[in-house]
């Protein structure tokens, strides 16, 4: 009896588990996953593939992406901490331009997008933290630069 509830236990725990996220950084106490570091390695590597660029070895790559994301996860820290936003206007119209520019309605860029494998909701919010960063670094140079008479 004994036997049968421990082998029932077992099984039960091997059927339930599923692995967990892991925490790679932690950025100012924000975390960042395992997940989030696999979907940008997997978008860097199709836009090099894309270009036709050389892919660096995995670990470095790696390295990098990982690098890349602390830095922007900092960045967009301090342009929350300064009250720089988009708002959905102007991301709509950044989208716009990015299918004109393609000779495509949004439309179709974002059956384009689809097609090669990129969610449009994460591109979305993706070009919106790049304008965030953007409106940060600007920001940031503006307040430094001091012209002379």
């Amino acid at each position: 009896m004994i036997r049968i509830l421990v082998l029932t236990l077992i099984m039960v725990n091997t059927v339930w588990a599923v692995p967990l996220d892991k925490i790679i950084a932690v950025v100012n106490n924000e975390v960042l996953l395992e997940s989030e570091l696999d979907d940008m390695e997997v978008t860097v590597r199709q836009q090099l593939r894309q270009r036709e660029a050389a892919i660096p070895p995995t670990d470095i790559l790696r390295k990098q992406v990982l690098e890349r994301l602390i830095v922007q996860r900092v960045q967009l820290q301090k342009a929350a901490r300064n009250g720089v936003r988009v708002g959905d206007d102007a991301l709509n119209a950044a989208l716009r331009q990015i299918a004109d520019n393609n000779k495509l309605s949004l439309r179709e860029f974002r059956d384009a997008l689809e097609d090669d494998g990129f969610n449009f909701s994460s591109f979305r919010e993706s070009i919106r933290e790049e304008m965030i960063i953007s409106r940060l670094r600007k920001s940031q140079v503006e307040d430094r630069v001091i012209v002379s008479d």
